[in-house]
């Protein structure tokens, strides 16, 4: 017989037609009979035929606990025959316990878990529209001083680690793959903490006029706005009709003058910043070969996260 996390210990050996038993030393002296056999261990005790006697110790049920992306760890083992079950390592009957209804029917029960019994999230369904913003909460419960982990779960796949933060951070720590370009979080108090996505698509560019005319000579100025100050360059693009858009220059309020793409040069050319959000494309002496549609660009850094106007 094998108490679980031990070696196997043997006990006896019995045969109905024995008039005796085989015994080890260390184990209790034992009484049987032809047609069953009484025994005591782990103080119970229980009568039983003996072709049954042991079969209540050869395969109790095993309970296990697994972490998002963490391997299964083993936490106990009981058996309805048990008075206490048998434990992993770093598990104790302090938090731990479990208990039968039948031969078959087991429960595992966690007491004191950290303070709360669960993290609670909401809203559970959240529909929204590409270009939009998604919110979702997170309570941590009574057990505030912990940081909060965000995870990511396509269907079918294993969840994937997006960011993780505690109250007293500046800011979060990112999974592989993931950044503070479309995914961000904040907290509301110790317990509170928000996971903020920027869906793919939104617009984060505007630009004014829509369609302006000048004269041969004169200065076009078009405008591009951005929702929020940051260090992110603003691109500026040309395309004439059939043709493909062009680099022109990329520009922000740290620079001390704009970079040009080929065949444009500041002659022409310019861009300045009228705030922190607010910067201009200026064309100087405007001649035929400017008309065209300017695009102006915010870059991430990320070929699949621009967002162009």
């Amino acid at each position: 017989m094998q108490v679980p996390g031990g070696t196997p210990q043997y006990i006896l050996c019995f045969y109905h037609s024995h008039s005796s038993l085989s015994k080890q030393s260390g184990v209790k002296s034992q009484e049987s009979q032809k047609q069953g056999i009484k025994y005591r261990e782990w103080n119970a005790e229980f009568t039983k035929p003996h072709k049954e006697a042991f079969a209540r110790y050869c395969n109790p049920p095993k309970m296990e606990k697994q972490v998002p992306g963490g391997v299964p760890q083993y936490v106990l083992r009981g058996c309805h025959g048990w008075s206490s079950p048998g434990y992993g390592t770093g598990f104790y009957s302090s938090r731990f316990t479990s208990n039968h209804q039948s031969k078959s029917d087991y429960r595992l029960i966690i007491s004191s878990v950290s303070g709360v019994t669960m993290v609670t999230q909401k809203p559970p369904v959240l529909i929204v529209s590409k270009g939009e913003i998604a919110t979702m909460e997170c309570n941590l419960g009574t057990f505030s001083n912990d940081v909060a982990r965000k995870y990511k779960q396509v269907p079918g796949e294993v969840p994937q680690f997006v960011l993780i933060l505690k109250h007293e951070w500046s800011s979060p720590d990112y999974g592989t793959g993931f950044s503070s370009i479309l995914f961000k979080s904040n907290h509301q108090s110790q317990s509170d903490y928000e996971l903020i996505i920027s869906v793919r698509g939104q617009r984060l560019v505007t630009q004014e006029p829509s369609v302006l005319n000048v004269n041969k000579g004169e200065t076009a100025i078009l405008d591009c706005k951005k929702p929020q100050d940051d260090s992110y360059n603003i691109y500026w693009y040309k395309q004439v009709p059939g043709g493909v858009p062009q680099f022109v220059l990329y520009f922000n309020r740290a620079l001390s003058s704009p970079a040009y793409g080929t065949g444009f040069s500041s002659s022409h050319f310019t861009s300045r910043a009228q705030s922190n959000t607010h910067y201009q494309l200026v064309i100087n002496s405007v001649e035929a070969e400017d008309s065209a549609v300017y695009y102006c660009k915010k870059w991430f850094g990320h070929p699949d996260e621009i967002v162009t106007q």
